[in-house]
Order: structure tokens, then C-alpha cells, then sequence
């Protein structure tokens, strides 16, 4: 993992903790803005994360409970959009909620990538009282989850060129 913000603090975020000796939460998000704000609103959407993920294995109830915080008294408007999974390791099953986040990808053995194109709801801190969904998908042993944020598409070169997904793919 590696995580570098555009500016001295930010609001992206990532965090992979046991939930129990057969689950890991595997989180990563990204928070609208930039600065001391955007590093606030993250540091307390990180914190709900992993004080729901620790009493529910359910990503839909997590992030519906984390939104509803976030919206709550939010005049800033402030919003991260997120990716939570739930991932066995027994059996290599993984439950996951794409709020607004880009689609993570599946690179298999031979390199070739496919795209996990589940959303489940928007961006948590929007509104209140969402009901999001979740999603199952299984990850065979030689295969890697791609969770990242649009930090990487949208990274320029020194021509000022976005990276962009399809470099991303290829």
C-alpha cells in the first residue's frame, strides 16, 4: 500500500485490520477536498469504520451507520466516497460496499484485470438515511485485489497528462 497526498495532510485514507481471527476489514476512501478539513472529516470517517466494523459483518449496515454520522450537522458538505470489504480468509469470499469509489479490479494470474462494476450506493455524508447495499464476490488464491483512488488516474505527468484508467488497466 502506499499512500501519498497531493498536499502536506489530505483526506484519502486506507486501513486493513483483523475484525476477528477469520476476518479483515479492508477499507479505503477518499474525501472531497484537500487540507486540514478534508484530514479531519477522514480521520473521523476512519474511526467509524472501524468502531462498526468490529460489531457488524455486514459492509451495508457499516456504511449506512457511518453515513448517517457524517451527514449529521455536515454545513460544510463534506463527503468521502469509500470502499469497505469484509474479507473471509478461510475461504477467500469477500463483502464489500463501492460508495461512489472507483471500481476496484480482480488482476488474475496471467495479469489480465477485470473490473468489479458494483456500486452500492453514493458517497457516504451526503444524505441521511440511505440504504446501501452489498455485494459478494470470491477472490481465488492467485488472484490480487486493486482497491485505489482516483489519486492514481489523475496524476499528472510532467506534460500536465492525467494517468488516466485505461494506463491504469494496461
Amino acid at each position: 500500500a502506499l499512500l501519498k497526498p497531493a498536499k502536506e495532510v489530505g483526506g484519502d485514507f486506507f486501513d486493513i485490520f483483523y475484525i476477528d481471527n477469520d476476518n479483515l476489514c479492508v477499507c479505503l476512501g477518499d474525501v472531497s477536498d484537500k487540507g486540514a478539513g478534508s484530514a479531519l472529516f477522514m480521520a473521523a470517517t476512519k474511526t467509524l469504520i472501524k468502531s462498526h466494523a468490529l460489531n457488524s459483518k455486514s459492509t451495508a449496515s457499516i456504511v449506512s451507520r457511518i453515513n448517517n454520522e457524517l451527514a449529521k450537522n455536515n454545513e460544510k458538505c463534506m463527503f468521502t466516497t469509500l470502499f469497505v470489504g469484509i474479507f473471509h480468509i478461510k475461504d477467500g469470499t469477500l463483502l464489500f460496499s463501492n460508495c461512489g469509489h472507483c471500481y476496484p479490479m480482480l488482476i488474475n494470474e496471467n495479469m489480465s484485470l477485470s473490473e468489479v462494476k458494483e456500486l452500492n450506493g453514493p458517497a457516504v455524508g451526503i444524505m441521511e438515511d440511505f440504504s446501501y447495499s452489498e455485494q459478494e464476490i470470491s477472490i481465488k488464491p492467485n488472484q490480487t485485489l486493486l482497491v485505489y483512488s482516483d489519486g492514481v488516474t489523475e496524476a499528472k505527468n510532467k506534460a500536465e497528462e492525467l494517468y488516466s484508467e485505461n494506463a491504469l488497466k494496461h
